[in-house]
């Protein structure tokens, strides 16, 4: 009787792709236009009322609030679990385009990684340290460029084996989706490196 090897199924098949990771932004940007519509219909407001200098697209004088982000997260990289805190602290409150609701935020956090280096997993410990670009298309949802470094220390260098002299600086590229629940409370998603996160952010 003939015998059939099984095979492990080979876990390259599951990476998280590019186009995985675009597909997925596309359904968010879906999902989130579906629910600001709804809850439009449901206020009976229009936010795109009036001209564009006296409707939400642009408003004079605005002052953006601390934000404090907590979020966990997946590396697509080393396949592992990241979690941490960002600070976004205003610098530009409102005018890198003319006419536009935009803001300038400097970002400082921790992040907390499981995470291999040498096929071995362990902690692993950043500071992200960004600059981001945040368009506010609509009252509730606003699109988000970030950029900066981040600075890594993973555990296993201080064993004998992966003993190094030197501390990586990753780049950090990302485009975050931020969706308002309350005045004080969104939701967010952020696509890009050096990890995939979720989690929400309060402003103060």
């Amino acid at each position: 009787m003939q015998q059939h090897r099984h095979t492990p199924p080979n876990p390259d098949h599951f990476a998280f792709s590019p186009r995985s990771a675009l597909a997925l932004l596309i359904a968010l940007v879906c999902l989130l236009t579906t629910l600001e519509a709804h809850a439009y219909r449901i206020g009976g407001t229009n936010p795109y009322a009036g001209s564009r200098r006296e409707g939400y697209m642009y408003q004079e004088g605005t002052k953006r609030a601390l934000e404090l982000e907590v979020h966990g997260g997946f590396d697509v990289v080393e396949q592992g679990l990241a979690a941490g805190i960002r600070f976004h602290i205003p610098i530009v409150h409102n005018g890198l385009l003319p006419d536009f609701n935009d803001a300038l935020y400097f970002t400082v956090g921790s992040d907390f990684y499981w995470t291999r280096w040498k096929g071995i997993f362990g902690v692993g410990f950043g500071v992200p340290l960004t600059v981001l670009w945040r368009l506010f298309f609509t009252k509730l949802f606003s699109l988000g460029i970030e950029v900066g470094l981040n600075p890594y220390v993973h555990l296993r260098w201080f064993s004998e084996t992966y003993n190094y002299g030197f501390l990586p600086v990753f780049f950090v590229g990302a485009v975050t989706l931020h969706f308002d629940i309350t005045p004080l409370l969104s939701v967010m998603v952020r696509l890009g490196s050096p990890y995939l996160s979720a989690g929400v952010s309060f402003r103060f």
